[in-house]
């Protein structure tokens, strides 16, 4: 089974809901889809990591909220707006701890860069230190041991990356969830 055939399926399941609930519950099943294909899952495998096609259906029936009358108390903007000012200094701090995360992994690729022009030129002047056979040696290993060091780093960090950009995306994902359930 294909991505479309499988939304489209789930679109047939779905009938029954109204159409913006329908919508919202193809696109994330769309999403999620996209994200395990991203991550090296093939479409099939991904399709059938979602498990049966109707139990999602299912599921996403029995998780559908009843609609909200229309003359229930909504809290005033202002109100929004002295509890985002109170938050302040907890959403800041953690706004500071996440750029520095990413500020520390900017640091280490520049660092594993250096060790990478490090054993680059430590190979570059072996020649000119034939002279002392030790210390041109030394210097050789030394520059081995550099790029194989960095190497070694390079791959850490993609995968420290990768983390960081899963932890991103589910940390966005929470702030939309977060903001579209104040709105509504």
């Amino acid at each position: 089974m294909t991505k479309n055939e499988f939304l489209k399926e789930l679109e047939k399941k779905l009938k029954d809901l109204s159409a913006a609930d329908m919508k919202k519950s193809v696109e994330f099943y769309s999403e999620m889809l996209d994200d395990l294909m991203e991550d090296g899952i093939s479409e099939e495998e991904a399709i059938e990591s979602l498990g049966n096609i109707d139990d999602i259906a299912q599921q996403i029936k029995s998780n559908q909220s009843f609609d909200v009358p229309q003359n229930t108390a909504r809290k005033p903007a202002w109100f929004n707006i002295v509890i985002f000012l109170c938050a302040f200094p907890i959403w800041f701090a953690l706004v500071a701890v996440y750029i520095a995360l990413w500020a520390v992994l900017v640091s280490l690729y520049i660092a594993d860069l250096a060790l990478v022009f490090t054993g680059i030129l430590g190979i570059a002047a072996f020649p000119f230190l034939l002279g002392s056979p030790a210390s041109a040696f030394f210097t050789l290993g030394e520059a081995a041991a550099a790029i194989g060091l960095s190497v070694l780093l390079f791959f850490g960090l993609n995968i420290l990356g990768k983390l960081y950009f899963k932890f991103t995306r589910w940390l966005l994902i929470k702030i939309q969830y977060f903001l579209t359930k104040e709105a509504a």
